[in-house]
């Protein structure tokens, strides 16, 4: 293995790394967004749930239980009486302690209002000194009640800005004479802004998170810029003359597309569909939208998506910088290897080369030394392979064209290559070959073996003159004996 490999190996290591973080990192990311995500919805569905069931049975409980009371007054001698003879005083001063006692029982009840048939108002026992104005067609629920002689229940604006938010229940009062004649209209009106009050500190000490709240109604939902305030508190849940919503509502006029919203620093959770206002003919006329401080989660999932990204990071470079600590370690000691493997060839005597088939990767210095070179890339400069110094007109000498085919022969077949050196001598090499391992890579060996083969040449000279002296000596003695 050489530097260049192992500085593949680190190139790929390190993006193998950098995928299974950058996989692993973002897996686990994704998990804890989805996770504080879904904790999110659950929390506020949690809370959209609780608004609109407390909204509901609350509305329900209050509709039902004053609609009863209301009936039930309705069905007092007194109170026809006192309409008919159009005796304002005495009407007031049976229905003042009716007041206090609907007002201890409903925290929210604030107004009980008569109407006459004709639609002037007659007492309004909240406020007695305001009567006498014409409401005829001012007030869509008395005007249904008058007509059809029927009790109504619903939300309904009335003639002025704080009775905007008025939950309403408006039952007939009839003569109790045979004629049955209808005397006029008893109207009770609940706060809905208390309730709403009740509610949010309800839920704020049950889920530890600010609620603020607002009912609109339908000509202020289209124009969210203009909304008027009915109900508006701040974070202790008290009425708010600063009107929080409405300013938040003003530097976000596309609220009803968002789901979390940022202001002032925090971040808001909006809900506007849940929780719906319908008046007396069950018409749906607004909506109380209302905001959770989700800031808490809305930080956490900042801070894992922060940490999704810097998780990793710290993770690659910390791991980079062990991979290169590691793989600096095995350069260095490659390098000290590759020192010692050629200090051992440059002190062997035989011409030693490195090769892939293709082209000479190393020689040892008696390589250089026998062909006159300084290195590796001046031979190469000349030269493209060893077999262009083979002489070819020696018997028993590898040939050029038979260099190729000699890395597929048996390696235990000697085979010898004549070259000429710098010295202009022809010198004659033993050729051995061995496979690096299970690489594509050969060690090639060549031994000169020229003085043994000129003493072998000689002794093969002196055999064979002896064996001819030898045989004439045996003729001569044949014919002395003949």
């Amino acid at each position: 293995m050489n530097k260049q490999e192992i500085k593949k190996i680190k190139l790929i290591t390190i993006g193998f790394l950098v995928i299974v973080v950058t996989v692993l990192g973002a897996i686990r990311a994704f998990d804890d967004i989805k996770r504080i995500k879904n904790e999110q919805k659950r929390d506020n569905a949690l809370v959209s749930k609780q608004l609109e069931y407390i909204f509901s049975k609350r509305l329900n409980d209050v509709s039902k239980g004053l609609l009863k009371r209301a009936l039930l007054i309705s069905k007092f001698k007194l109170v026809s009486n006192s309409l008919k003879q159009k005796n304002r005083q005495k009407l007031l001063k049976f229905m003042q302690d009716r007041f206090s006692g609907l007002k201890s029982s409903y925290k929210s009840f604030n107004r009980i209002h008569f109407h006459l048939k004709d639609g002037t108002s007659f007492l309004r026992v909240h406020n007695p000194k305001q009567y006498g104005d014409n409401l005829n067609g001012k007030r869509p629920m008395i005007d249904f009640v008058i007509k059809t002689k029927k009790y109504a229940v619903g939300f309904e604006s009335g003639t002025s800005d704080m009775a905007k938010a008025t939950l309403r229940v408006a039952v007939p009062i009839f003569s109790k004479d045979k004629t049955k004649e209808l005397l006029g209209v008893m109207e009770f009106g609940v706060d809905f802004a208390v309730i709403v009050k009740e509610t949010l500190s309800y839920l704020k000490n049950l889920y530890q998170n600010n609620i603020y709240a607002k009912i609109l109604f339908h000509e202020n939902v289209l124009s969210m810029q203009n909304a008027s305030v009915y109900a508006e508190f701040n974070k202790h849940f008290f009425y708010d003359n600063n009107d929080f919503i409405s300013k938040f509502l003003k530097s976000n006029p596309k609220i009803i597309n968002k789901d979390i919203n940022e202001y002032q620093g925090r971040y808001y959770y909006i809900n506007f569909d849940n929780i719906k206002l319908y008046n007396y003919k069950n018409e749906e006329i607004g909506h109380v939208l209302y905001m959770v401080d989700d800031t808490e989660k809305v930080l956490q999932l900042q801070d894992t998506t922060r940490k999704a990204i810097v998780k990793p990071i710290i993770a690659l470079v910390l791991m980079t910088i062990f991979m290169n600590f590691i793989f600096g370690y095995m350069t260095k000691r490659l390098i000290a290897l590759s020192q010692k493997n050629r200090m051992i060839l440059d002190l062997q005597n035989s011409l030693i080369i490195i090769s892939n088939k293709k082209e000479l990767l190393e020689a040892n210095k008696a390589f250089f030394d026998f062909f006159g070179f300084n290195n590796l890339q001046e031979f190469k400069a000349k030269h493209s392979c060893i077999c262009e110094y083979f002489v070819e007109n020696i018997n028993g000498c590898l040939k050029r064209e038979d260099w190729k085919k000699y890395w597929e022969t048996d390696e235990d077949i000697l085979h010898k290559a004549c070259m000429q050196g710098k010295d202009k001598k022809i010198h004659i090499f033993q050729v051995d070959i061995k496979k690096i391992g299970k690489s594509d890579e050969f060690a090639i060996s060549f031994h000169d073996i020229t003085l043994i083969e000129n003493i072998k040449n000689k002794l093969d000279s002196l055999n064979k003159d002896l064996e001819q002296r030898i045989q004439k000596a045996v003729e001569e003695n044949t014919k002395k004996d003949q």
